[in-house]
């Protein structure tokens, strides 16, 4: 494999659109590649594929070359390498180099095999607790009804089996080199990261949030080094935001009412920032041609485009929110720790449903204290005909009760008798959708979205 770093053109990304309908169930579907529309490059990067084809390679290489250095020195593959005499360090820092051939060896070494087997024991563990359960037998593949429970078999789709499997470096084509390696690091960041659930009522009031103001991006800190996001799929047009989409369904892969947003994997600096040219992971989820559905994350900007925007405001909830620690899961009398047995009879205790085997943290949103209601006075401006929704956003100087170990208010938080550092403190606070003037009727035409119910994933071994 050439040096040389890749850039993620729409090549490449059709090649990743199609890896969705073929990688989870392990065949490749009948039907002929189909083109990245324009909306589908927006979505992702912000951007039409001339507009991409015109910007600036360079820092896209660098952004995914540092990301692939990164997590292979947090996945701990500087020892793997220094076993076989191989210094990590000594790669370049700008290039994704994924196969190289030691001094005194006759075959090529595939760190991305190497970066996989990091992680086979803790894939194998999620296996044997996803089918414990009647959840697996009921509903194996699942894009919505999630629990915390369900952290090991969403991590465990992400780390596909092909990445265990030695790969053609030099008869692949750069596509193919690049989409093997953002598999490799997708799956190996959803490992190492922190699980956090976000649940179903709130899942899309989240994703269609405006993100937080620019001028406080700089303050947000992630809880860990990487981060794992999942919650129910909320399909892509919502996301949008555009309800002219809805005509265009059958021209994109992307922006589809067939396309769900599943979640995310943010990756933080060493002091908890996110990079402001770095990348996370929005993992989305499409039906195959059989009807079943399948994930992967696609590597993806910060930004104010539909996806950078989803991944700031899992960044801004995880910056400002609060997220109920999980629970501890009874250790059994029977079986050893990690193994098979104890395992599946953990996996069947409501504490493991809950998010407390695989460590899931779950938002915890409760709304601020409400304000005195002020009289609505005489605008003077355009009256109102019908109700309309505001998307879900932020405020940076939110009064927020102080409460005592019982959970009960010390004070006021809102009159004269109020007093900020004692009775309340000021916060950086999300509020959910909202509608305005509820009173009103809806506006006719209103688009109305719903995933269908009863949808499957392909529940083979991934």
């Amino acid at each position: 494999m050439s040096d040389e770093p890749n850039r993620l053109s729409p090549e490449t990304l059709r090649g990743m659109l199609d890896a969705i309908e073929d990688e989870m169930s392990g065949r490749r579907a009948p039907e002929p590649p189909r083109e990245a529309s324009d909306e589908d490059t927006a979505f992702l990067f912000g951007g039409t594929k001339a507009e991409l084809d015109a910007g600036d390679g360079a820092g896209q290489n660098r952004a995914y070359a540092v990301l692939w250095n990164r997590v292979l020195a947090d996945a701990g593959m500087g020892e793997v390498l220094a076993r076989m005499g191989v210094d990590l360090a000594s790669f370049p820092e700008d290039t994704t180099a994924a196969a190289f051939r030691p001094d005194g060896r006759d075959v090529d070494i595939d760190l991305t095999v190497l970066l996989a087997e990091q992680f086979r024991e803790a894939k194998a563990a999620d296996e044997r607790f996803e089918k414990a359960t009647d959840r697996w037998r009921k509903t194996p593949g699942r894009v919505q009804g999630y629990v915390p429970g369900d952290a090991g078999s969403f991590r465990w789709s992400l780390l596909y089996r092909e990445l265990f499997r030695p790969f053609w470096w030099s008869y692949a084509s750069p596509e193919d080199a690049n989409d093997r390696i953002m598999k490799a690091i997708g799956g190996a960041a959803a490992y190492m990261a922190v699980p956090h659930f976000i649940p179903a009522d709130l899942a899309l009031d989240v994703v269609t949030s405006t993100p937080p103001a620019r001028e406080y991006r700089g303050e947000l800190r992630l809880p860990a080094r990487y981060v794992l996001v999942f919650h129910d799929g909320v399909p892509t047009p919502v996301v949008m935001g555009d309800d002219d989409t809805v005509d265009r369904f059958g021209e994109n892969y992307i922006v589809s009412g067939e396309t769900l947003v599943l979640g995310g994997i943010l990756a933080a600096e060493e002091d908890g920032r996110i990079s402001a040219d770095g990348l996370g992971f929005i993992i989305l989820g499409r039906r195959d041609s059989s009807g079943e559905y399948g994930w992967r994350a696609f590597p993806v900007p910060y930004g104010d485009h539909p996806a950078g925007r989803v991944l700031l405001n899992y960044a801004a909830l995880l910056s400002w929110e609060n997220w109920s620690a999980p629970p501890k899961v009874p250790s059994s009398p029977h079986g050893k720790e990690g193994t098979s047995n104890q395992i599946k009879r953990a996996a069947r205790t409501p504490e493991a449903q809950a998010g407390g085997w695989h460590g899931v943290r779950v938002l915890d949103y409760r709304p601020p204290e409400p304000a005195p209601e002020r009289p609505r006075g005489e605008s003077g401006g355009r009256s109102l005909r019908y109700r309309s929704e505001r998307r879900g956003h932020y405020k940076y100087r939110v009064r927020i009760g102080i409460r005592d170990e019982q959970d009960r208010l010390v004070g006021p938080v809102y009159g004269a008798n109020a007093v900020e550092g004692v009775t309340f403190e000021r916060v950086k606070k999300w509020f959910r959708r909202t509608n305005v003037r509820e009173d009103l009727p809806e506006r006719p035409g209103s688009t109305v979205y719903q995933v269908t119910e009863g949808v499957t994933r392909e529940a083979e071994e991934r």
